[in-house]
Parts: structure tokens; sequence; C-alpha cells
């Protein structure tokens, strides 16, 4: 069976020594620098532990490889979560839509707000963890470029041509759709339908306290433009200032990912 790299820890194979080679190593290069070793041929001080670097970037790159590929995944999971429940939503609002009775009005309409408010802040909360995911994504890159760089630069000279065994750099980074225009369309998608969800939840509401005082609840407001009545208005109102405030979330975190972006391109 595969091993799953997304449960972790897991094995996997790897230059790594143990105690024992350590040891051996340690003492093969104090004979060879004309060290004297102890007798028997054995070192058990902690001054023969040697400390190489190749490991310690293994595990990094490693590390920063299965981040990577579990932010993908996830934001993969994350959508098909998302349409299933858009989809359980819009069914659940037919359903509440025919239950809909001069008697059972005040009721349907009630469960109605609550439904398309927890959707609101559903969606809401999809999308900033949908953005995460992809400067999680971004800086799984980042760190796997950052020590490819260390690698070219460190044996540059030994082997001119390494800058060809690497296809992509730490200049190729998108700090922008890391996770690519289809994932940047759908978090376009999910704006949308939450502004969808905000502007019905403030007319189901007004709708709510129209029943609630046996009122009415005009759709056609007295705000006019030029002659023209607007309709909807604070529904539409409601919709542009979620789509507003996520567009800002998205702003701030582009503006980090690029911040991070240039901070690795100067090391």
């Amino acid at each position: 069976m595969r091993r799953d790299p997304t449960n972790m820890p897991f094995a996997r194979p790897g230059g790594y020594r143990t105690l024992a080679d350590v040891v051996a190593v340690s003492s093969m290069e104090r004979s060879e620098e004309g060290g004297a070793l102890p007798s028997g041929g054995s070192t058990t001080s902690g001054a023969d532990t040697v400390l190489k670097a190749e490991s310690i970037l293994l595990e990094e790159f490693n590390a920063a490889s299965v981040a990577a590929y579990q932010a993908r995944e996830e934001s993969a999971s994350l959508i098909n979560i998302y349409l299933l429940a858009a989809g359980a939503l819009a069914t659940g609002l037919g359903i509440l839509a025919s239950n809909y009775t001069p008697t059972s009005k005040l009721t349907v309409t009630l469960v109605q707000v609550a439904v398309l408010g927890i959707a609101t802040l559903f969606s809401f909360a999809v999308f900033v963890r949908h953005l995460d995911l992809g400067g999680e994504y971004r800086d799984g890159l980042l760190a796997m470029n950052v020590i490819k760089e260390f690698y070219i630069g460190r044996l540059g000279l030994q082997l001119p041509q390494i800058n060809a065994a690497f296809y992509r750099r730490l200049a190729d980074v998108p700090w922008r759709h890391a996770l690519g225009a289809g994932a940047a369309v759908m978090s376009c998608a999910i704006a949308l339908l939450g502004g969808l969800a905000a502007a019905g939840t403030v007319g189901l509401s007004r709708q709510l306290w129209a029943i609630a005082t046996d009122t009415a609840a005009p759709y056609l407001t007295e705000l006019q433009v030029s002659g023209i009545t607007l309709p909807y208005f604070w529904e539409v109102l409601a919709g542009a200032i979620a789509l507003i405030l996520q567009f800002i979330y998205y702003r701030l975190s582009t503006r980090e990912s690029r911040a991070a972006a240039a901070q690795a391109s100067l090391r």
C-alpha cells in the first residue's frame, strides 16, 4: 500500500545517519587528521557528534512539499463541500417556499432569514479559508524554492549546468492566484454567492418585519436617481457591502503574499 504523505509522521527513505554512523564518520575524520582515538577505536564523547546541514535541509524541503500538497488537496475538498452546501441550501429554501401559507408565513420567513444568515457567514468563511489555502500553498512553494536557490548558489561553481535541472525557480512562484486561474474564478463565484446570500437575508428580514408588524415591505423605495426609482435598494446595498468586504480581505491577503515573495527573493 502506498504511503499517504498527508498523514504525518510518516516514514520515508533518506540519507539519515544513526548514532553509530556519526561516531564512525567522526572517528575516520579524526584519524585522517592524526588525532588519537580512544582505546578500542570507539568514541562516545559529545564532541564527536558531527552535524550536517543536508539532513535538516532535506527535512525542511520535504515538510514544505507536504504542506503545499495538503493545501492544494484541502482547497479541492473545500470547494466540493461548498458546492454541496449551496445545493442543499437551494433545495431547503425551495422546500420552505413550498410550505408558505398565510398561517405559517411568519415561521417560514423566520427560518429562511436564519438559513440565509448562516449561509452568508459560511460563504464568507469559505472565501477566507480558500484564500488562506492559496497563501499556504504559496508559502510551501517559496520554502522549497529558497532551498533550491541555496543549493544552486553553493554548487554553481562545481556544477555550472545545475540551473537546467530545475524547471521552477524562486522567481516563478506566483504571488497572485497561486492555486491557478480556476481557483481564482471559484473565489469570485463564492464571493458573488456570499453577496447574494447577504442581499437575500436583508430582503427576507424586511419581509419578516412586515409580517410581524402587519405592514407592507415595499421594494420600490423612495430613492430616485434621474427620475428612476431604484428597486431593492437595501438588498443591493447589503450585497455590495458584502462584496466590498471580501474584496478588501482579498487585497490585504495579496499584499501580504507580495511582501512574502519579495522577502524570499532578497534572501
